[in-house]
């Protein structure tokens, strides 16, 4: 199955199965749409989605071993069901490892970043002669990514939320960090003055650009990094009234996902997902919504995670 239209790409653990489902994104129909079922290969979990670009997915799981546990990757695409085994990170210490897929549309090169114990990093090449890890310079002083929120990669640059821990304070420093893809540099991005980073801040694509979306209470706030040489941002703020939020969620428990690409609508979804919605909130209209997807019951209950904006780049297809 060839994805040309942005989809919503679903993927379930159970079992040390890992099961890939696709939707439409951003139906306005009122009935429920189907998924589609499109790949399972057997994955230890626990597993992380470390990121989606032009089609591909790269996935970090642990592989339990005799004596030692390592991180493994695997670089998918769900829509063929091709899997690309990659090197395991070798490293003489037993930190997490936080990883990150990006994208340099210059030179068309996939690259995949890690970060182990906060000072060593590592970057892969994807489609050379040798798939090798190699080292890097970091630059801008020990940190870790947060686990709680989801890096993204936009225009050549992978952003996620950095920790960084100044005089051993017990309470680290949070900051916006980006990876240029293409020159392998770090830098930090200045946050606006006003805005308040939580390690479960979400970051998304608003439009072309960084956005970086927090939600307390119904109260949705979106800053846009207009401009990453001057750190200039622009601020919107949404309310959604109670009684809508109750007359479509009830009582759910739902977490941001990210905004439909090129439009103002957050989509969330539950904690619970049997049955499975997905719910839009459109910040410039302040109307709320949910669609139910049908295909995945027999594994929803499981381990799982929803990336927006699933598509294949037709221009790079000569890469898989």
């Amino acid at each position: 199955m060839s994805l040309t239209r942005p989809r919503l790409l679903f993927s379930f653990v159970t079992d040390s199965e890992l099961y890939f489902f696709s939707a439409p994104q951003g139906e306005s129909s009122s009935s429920p749409v189907a998924a589609d079922y499109h790949l399972k290969f057997s994955l230890d979990d626990p597993y992380k989605v470390c990121g989606h670009v032009r089609g591909l997915v790269c996935l970090s799981y642990l592989r339990v071993l005799k004596e030692r546990n390592e991180t493994a990757h695997v670089i998918c695409k769900p829509s063929t069901g091709q899997l690309l085994p990659l090197p395991k990170v070798k490293t003489k210490r037993s930190f997490s490892v936080y990883s990150f897929l990006g994208f340099d549309p210059t030179d068309e090169e996939f690259k995949v970043l890690t970060i182990t114990g906060g000072d060593d990093h590592r970057l892969l090449t994807l489609w050379t002669q040798k798939l090798e890890w190699r080292m890097i310079e970091c630059g801008i002083g020990r940190h870790y990514p947060s686990r709680d929120s989801d890096g993204i990669c936009i225009n050549g640059g992978v952003y996620y939320i950095g920790r960084f821990y100044r005089n051993n304070d017990d309470e680290p420093d949070l900051a916006i960090v980006c990876f240029d893809v293409r020159l392998e540099k770090y830098r930090v991005i200045n946050e606006a003055e006003d805005m308040h980073l939580l390690v479960s801040t979400t970051l998304v694509d608003y439009k072309g650009k960084l956005g970086v979306l927090i939600e307390e209470s119904r109260r949705f706030e979106m800053w846009v990094l207009e401009d990453a040489e001057t750190h200039e941002w622009s601020k919107n703020v949404s309310v959604l009234p109670q009684p809508l939020w109750k007359s479509v969620a009830g009582k759910a428990k739902l977490y941001i996902a990210g905004v439909v690409g090129g439009t103002d609508e957050v989509v969330l979804w539950p904690e619970s997902v049997n049955p499975l919605y997905v719910y839009y909130y459109n910040m410039e209209r302040n109307t709320f919504r949910r669609v139910e997807i049908k295909g995945m019951e027999a594994v929803s209950d499981y381990t799982k995670h929803m990336t927006l904006d699933y598509v294949e780049d037709v221009k790079l297809m000569k890469y898989v």
